[in-house]
């Protein structure tokens, strides 16, 4: 049986400002232990491409269309599971007025491509560190190709997880904790 193809995704590894370079805080989020893929494991904010990421303008990356695209995924998956609004401008807004594009955006009434555009927003490559691409193994039932991308938090925003029917809780957490509940068996990480 021929494994099925991975589809294109991306997440995000959130850096808080003045974090410990050598043993960094990062923010991960624990997925609901109900969901048939990966329920109650721990991951990195992110999720499938849509085919309208690509739409969405890159700024320092127009000779690289599949990154501006991973790069549009990351920022939509985050704000969609967060609230953190990971584009320049974003520092303007109020967190009433981001929860209202956030609103916009889940809602269907603007696509991410529209919602930056309409409220004056844009992303920028330069914020958006590639760190590295991990696909999921053959034998999976459902297989994704993920982009990983190191970005600092945005002042004035903070990410939050709603408990919602994907997420169920987020936290920043020491990288090396992380690792240390992982290697325990204290945790499931994705």
């Amino acid at each position: 049986m021929t494994p099925p193809s991975p589809k294109d995704a991306a997440a995000v590894i959130l850096l808080p400002p003045n974090t410990d370079p050598h043993n960094p805080q990062v923010f991960w989020v624990r997925r609901n232990p109900k969901l048939v893929f990966l329920g109650g494991f721990y991951a990195f904010p992110g999720g499938k491409a849509e085919p309208n990421d690509i739409d969405a303008k890159v700024e320092h990356c127009a000779d690289d269309s599949e990154r501006a695209a991973m790069i549009s995924c990351a920022a939509r998956e985050m704000f969609e599971e967060t609230g953190l609004l990971l584009a320049r401008g974003a520092e303007a807004l109020t967190v009433g007025q981001r929860a209202s594009l956030l609103d916009d955006l889940e809602s269907g009434r603007m696509s991410w491509p529209e919602l930056l555009r309409h409220y004056g927003l844009h992303l920028d490559a330069n914020d958006f560190t590639f760190v590295g691409r991990w696909v999921t193994p053959p034998f999976a039932p459902r297989r994704f190709d993920t982009w990983f991308f190191l970005v600092n938090c945005p002042a004035k925003q903070e990410p939050r997880v709603t408990g919602d029917a994907e997420l169920e809780s987020g936290e920043w957490i020491a990288a090396r904790d992380a690792y240390a509940k992982w290697e325990q068996n204290e945790s499931l990480v994705a």
